[in-house]
Order: structure tokens, then C-alpha cells, then sequence
């Protein structure tokens, strides 16, 4: 049994420091600076082809209402407000 817990804390340790050797910390955060800007234009696009089948409004619901039990209330209605801003502005040009 104690033979067994030291393996798996040796591999968690070893997980760690791979993980930090790898460069972990600095890649997840430069994707996570990617994802923030790239989720607005890619709600926009499947929103937009997905309208082709079905209402627009209805995709939009479910698409957020799907998207608020993932990151919750407050991200959601931000999202949203970014895309209304975008379509706002292509609908300028």
C-alpha cells in the first residue's frame, strides 16, 4: 500500500516538473489570451451558419444557454454583449 502511494506521488512529481520544463505555465497562458479573443468571432460564424438551418434566435439561445452552464452568468452575458457589438458593427459597414 505504501509502495503504492510513493509511486503515484513520484509520478505526480515527475508530471510537475515536466510540466514546468515544457514551458506549461506560459503556453496555457498564451492560449488562454488566444481563446478570450478568438471566441467572439467564432460564436458569430457558427451562430451565422447554423441560421442557414434553423431560426437565428433559437441558436442563440441555445448556444448561450448551453455556454452559461459551462462558464457561467456573467461570461455568458459579456459574450453577448460582445457579439451584439459585432454584428453592430458589420452592420455599419
Amino acid at each position: 500500500m505504501i509502495s503504492r502511494l510513493r509511486k503515484y506521488l513520484s509520478l505526480l512529481k515527475d508530471a510537475g516538473y515536466e510540466f514546468i520544463d515544457d514551458n506549461g505555465p506560459k503556453l496555457s497562458a498564451s492560449l488562454a489570451y488566444y481563446t478570450l479573443f478568438s471566441i467572439g468571432p467564432l460564436l458569430l460564424v457558427i451562430i451565422t451558419l447554423l441560421g442557414f438551418f434553423y431560426k437565428r434566435a433559437f441558436i442563440t439561445t441555445e448556444i448561450f444557454d448551453k455556454l452559461r452552464g459551462i462558464i457561467g452568468g456573467s461570461a455568458t452575458m459579456q459574450l453577448q454583449t460582445v457579439l451584439v457589438n459585432m454584428s453592430h458593427q458589420a452592420n455599419k459597414t
